[in-house]
């Protein structure tokens, strides 16, 4: 019997401890209920120095397009030549540096066989 009193005075503990961590639980819930996503967030402010900048890069990447932009009996054109140029140029550098590679792989191996 002692046993059996001693189980149910355990298991009642139990139970006490489990409807706190419970309770705690629905406090937790009713909390994240509570925010549904609204955040307050402290406004981020920008100083007039920051501004300043940042309008100056803009100013200066605008005024990049504007050069690149050609304007023909009212139509707006892409100047593509300058970049397009620049492209062939590495194109060409990269294509005479794989030609020496190749040069000096031929004449390594030319070396190589004159040994035998």
């Amino acid at each position: 019997m002692a046993n059996i009193a001693e189980a149910v005075k355990e298991l009642e503990q139990e139970r006490s401890r489990m409807a706190g961590r419970v309770r705690k639980l629905d406090e937790a819930i009713s909390a994240l209920r509570k925010l549904n996503g609204n955040f307050i967030r402290a406004k981020r402010t920008m100083s007039s120095a920051a501004r300043r900048k940042i309008g100056a890069a803009q100013r200066a990447r605008w005024t990049k397009l504007k050069q690149k932009i050609l304007f023909h009996k009212d139509k707006l054109f892409l100047n593509v030549r300058e970049p397009l140029q620049e492209l062939v140029e590495s194109f060409c550098q990269v294509v005479e540096t794989l030609c020496e590679a190749f040069f000096h792989l031929l004449q390594a191996l030319i070396n190589s066989s004159k040994g035998f």
